[in-house]
């Protein structure tokens, strides 16, 4: 159930990403009278509502699922995107995204059979500070003044990886130790760092949007909501993967990279 919840999560998330892009022209325009702007204002509040429902079915199956779990079926959110993008964004779909798509369920599939029962967790807070600050330094070289839109697109599709891959590790931890006692957590700094990553998220992810294709974001993205996830469970919780897993890992994530170089 808990697999089918994630799974249900991410579709929710990716429909999410491709309307608030749909809708995003509503920010280049200059007035409300002008032709089309509460219509892709519109899209873009649906987006936005989607990718905040997200959280509730993801947040559940944290409970029983590890975050790398839970982020490794993000690259279901792949298939979805290239999807949504060739009806609604017109955007190229190829062979190879249907291959490199098989690719991803199979990598997901493995690392879920493969999955050992959760031990008791020790959390590395020092870790955990450390990993929430990194994202941030990754945009660095974005203030260069002469940096083109290109290399702003693959900077800021990777902040948005890492702090949409961050969101579910806190969300993981919120979960494993508070259950569902929702008051219970504001007492923590969880839910505001909660806050903090997944707003920034999602205004980097805007911003990479306007200056790149969604075939290009969406992959990298993921990717990041993959990757950094895994990262995380190794330092913070000391969380161990076998071979099988790791290599289904990077089945995923070399799927996700190569529809990334495709388009």
């Amino acid at each position: 159930m808990s697999i089918l919840l994630a799974f249900f999560g991410f579709t929710l998330l990716s429909a999410g990403v491709v309307l608030t892009k749909a809708g995003s022209p509503w920010m280049k325009r200059n007035g409300r009278k002008e032709s089309g702007f509460y219509r892709y204002l519109a899209i873009w509040l649906s987006g936005l509502l989607l990718y905040n429902l997200a959280m509730i079915p993801n947040g559940i199956a944290s409970k029983t699922l590890p975050p790398h779990i839970v982020s490794a079926i993000s690259g279901w959110g792949i298939i979805v995107i290239i999807i949504l993008s060739y009806f609604f964004l017109k955007e190229k779909v190829f062979l190879s995204d249907l291959i490199y798509s098989i690719m991803i369920i199979a990598g997901i599939i493995i690392l879920n059979v493969a999955e050992k029962p959760a031990e008791v967790e020790h959390l590395d807070k020092t870790a955990f500070y450390i990993l929430l600050s990194i994202p941030f330094l990754i945009l660095l070289p974005a203030l260069i003044k002469n940096i083109g839109f290109k290399v702003k697109t693959v900077l800021f599709s990777i902040f948005a990886g890492c702090l949409g891959g961050f969101t579910l590790v806190i969300m993981n931890i919120v979960v494993k130790e508070h259950g569902y006692d929702i008051i219970s957590y504001f007492s923590t700094p969880y839910p505001y760092l909660y806050m903090l990553a997944g707003f920034s998220a999602f205004i980097a992810l805007q911003l990479a949007m306007r200056w790149g294709d969604m075939m290009v974001v969406g992959p990298l993205q993921n990717s990041f909501i993959i990757i950094y996830p895994v990262i995380c469970s190794y330092f913070v919780s000391h969380s161990d993967l076998g071979v099988f897993q790791i290599a289904a890992l990077v089945v995923i994530v070399y799927s996700c990279i190569a529809i990334l170089k495709k388009h």
